[in-house]
């Protein structure tokens, strides 16, 4: 007995357009970078270790969970 419902696929996602086209897929990596610059500058020069820790950590955690999507993610092709 059907349901009347079939999984079909789901359509092609388009092309990134706009001002952060060029970065697309590296924006988490941008982020978690200042983030680490940010706890650099709050611990070396501002000597608020509380601070460049919670810094490092938010960095470490956009990693991790980037990574955790991008694992769970099917993989795409790639278009050029």
């Amino acid at each position: 007995m059907s349901t009347g419902t079939s999984a079909s696929p789901a359509p092609p996602k388009p092309a990134p357009s706009g001002p952060l086209a060029a970065v697309d897929g590296y924006k988490t990596y941008i982020a978690a970078a200042g983030l680490a610059v940010t706890a650099l500058i709050q611990g070396l020069v501002q000597h608020d270790w509380t601070s460049a820790l919670q810094s490092l950590m938010a960095a470490l955690g956009a990693l991790g969970i980037r990574h955790a999507i991008a694992k769970s993610s099917p993989a795409t092709a790639k278009t050029s």
